[in-house]
């Protein structure tokens, strides 16, 4: 990780696959994260960003990714009702109900 892209992320506790894609392919890596970035610089609100993210981490059943999500959007000022509703459609019509299983204590907490 001694590449300049990933300079920035040193400090920060990268899990495994950012930093394999990193050694494999870090020019993709960069044009995902650029492609992330750029589409919330202006068009959409950024409320959108935390929004997604509920409903990509419910969708592969990332439950670290959920609570980062959820924190940020309640942080963002998305209400606990469009945070429900995001999790429960993301799983009744990709995963099935069976993914509502990954909500733990800090999740539900933080919407409580």
């Amino acid at each position: 990780m001694s590449d300049a892209i990933f300079r920035h992320y040193d400090r920060a506790a990268l899990d495994r696959q950012y930093d394999n894609a990193g050694k494999i392919a870090a020019e993709t890596l960069k044009a995902h994260r650029a492609r992330w970035e750029g589409c919330f610089r202006g068009a959409l609100p950024k409320q959108m960003m935390p929004y997604l993210s509920i409903h990509h981490h419910t969708i592969v059943g990332n439950r670290e990714g959920l609570r980062e999500a959820v924190l940020l959007g309640k942080a963002w000022g998305i209400n606990n009702a469009c945070i429900v509703h995001t999790i429960v459609t993301a799983a009744y019509y990709f995963t099935g109900l069976e993914r509502m299983d990954m909500l733990d204590e800090d999740i539900v907490a933080a919407l409580a």
